[in-house]
Order: C-alpha cells, then structure tokens, then sequence
C-alpha cells in the first residue's frame, strides 16, 4: 500500500487497473482469436466433408442413371459391365 497523498494514491490505482486492464485484454484478445481459429477448422472440416459426401452422391447419381440407361437400351449388364459406358453399349476406346 502506498502511504502519500491521494493524488499518488489515485495515480497507483489507475497504473494498477490500467496494468490489469492491459493483462485481460492480451489473454482475452488471444482466447477469442483461439476461438475464431477453431471455428473456422472446424466450418473448413464441415465443408470439405459436406462436399466430400456431396460429390459422392453425385457419382452413386451418375451410376445409377447410365445404369438405367444401359439397361433400357437392351444392353447386357452384369458384374463387368462398365457403367459409365454409352448408351449404344460401347466401351470407351474399343472401335467396332
């Protein structure tokens, strides 16, 4: 404790809370930069993983309509078949 007269006491405390004030904010600023860094690894991990299952929907999608379509032109499919082959049946790169 400071023994004085009130100005230097006034002085301490305001150097003392101004310290104080400086300290919160140094530790607050870096927990919410922590925070913001987090939230966006874990937006980046969301996003990735929604396009992830989203362009393998469109794959199984893609499968399923050739497959269809090969089946309705009368094409034989089985287990070897290529699915993505065209609509005639061809395989890619082999010539008639």
């Amino acid at each position: 404790m400071i023994f004085g007269n009130s100005e230097e006491k006034r002085r301490a405390k305001e150097e003392e809370r101004r310290i104080y004030r400086e300290e919160y904010e140094k530790v607050y600023r870096a927990e919410r930069e922590k925070a913001i860094r987090e939230k966006a690894r874990r937006d980046a991990i969301r996003r990735a993983r929604d396009s992830s299952i989203g362009s393998m929907l469109e794959g199984i999608r893609k499968y399923a309509e050739n497959f269809e379509r090969n089946a309705s032109s009368g094409f034989n499919i089985g287990f070897w078949s290529d699915p993505f082959a065209p609509p005639d049946g061809r395989r890619k790169g082999r010539k008639k």
